[in-house]
């Protein structure tokens, strides 16, 4: 079985997701590409539906 991962380059939306919406994330690194850190999150129906309502909000 194939997972699919979330690469997460934005702080708030990350702590949104691990704070508010309880979603726990895979790893948090450094990119080598680019030396950003990300944080990793596995893709499921429950981190959609979380990126989904952050990006309503407008906190961008």
């Amino acid at each position: 079985m194939k997972k699919e991962y979330f690469f997460c380059y934005d702080q708030r939306l990350a702590d949104f997701l691990r704070y508010e919406k309880n979603i726990e994330y895979i790893t948090k690194a450094r990119s080598v590409k680019n030396n950003f850190i990300f944080y990793l999150f596995e893709k499921s129906d429950l981190l959609q539906t979380a990126i989904d309502e952050w990006l309503k909000k407008g906190v961008q």
